[in-house]
């Protein structure tokens, strides 16, 4: 298993900072939060992917995630006219596009449903056991009547 540290959590302060302590505390990947003032997708198109690119290679810390933010920022496919749905999809677009150039792993949308399809309508057996001796020995030491058998 490996562990990513998300820099969302490091918002206030430069994107070094957490390319830092990620490779002081040991994490194996950093994903990279979109907003500002880290990665946001409009900021690394104009430049800034660069910086981006530098602390990987600095840190020895590989971008495994790019997360763009679509919550805090005025960007929301669900509402709105469709101009300004037109401007989200494009934001996205372009987030996509620096994704690629920071050279993530791509996962295509057909892969997904197919896997996911696969997996729904597949049958397979399940078998849970529960020990239920330590449960015995409470119910019996404290004299449980309320109805509940022995298992």
């Amino acid at each position: 298993m490996k562990l990513g540290m998300f820099t969302s959590g490091y918002q206030y302060y430069p994107l070094e900072a957490a390319f830092q302590d990620a490779k002081r505390i040991g994490y194996d990947y950093i994903e990279l939060w979109g907003g500002r003032p880290h990665a946001f997708p409009l900021d690394l198109k104009r430049g800034g992917i660069e910086q981006v690119k530098k602390l990987i290679e600095v840190y020895e810390m590989p971008v495994h995630v790019y997360t763009p933010e679509h919550n805090a920022y005025p960007y929301n496919y669900m509402i709105g006219d469709s101009s300004q749905r037109k401007e989200a999809v494009d934001y996205l677009k372009t987030a996509i596009e620096m994704g690629k150039d920071t050279k993530l792993p791509i996962v295509l949308r057909d892969e997904i449903e197919n896997k996911l399809e696969k997996m729904i309508n597949s049958s397979f057996e399940t078998k849970i056991e529960i020990p239920t001796d330590n449960i015995n020995k409470w119910k019996a030491q404290y004299g449980v009547s309320d109805g509940i058998p022995l298992l």
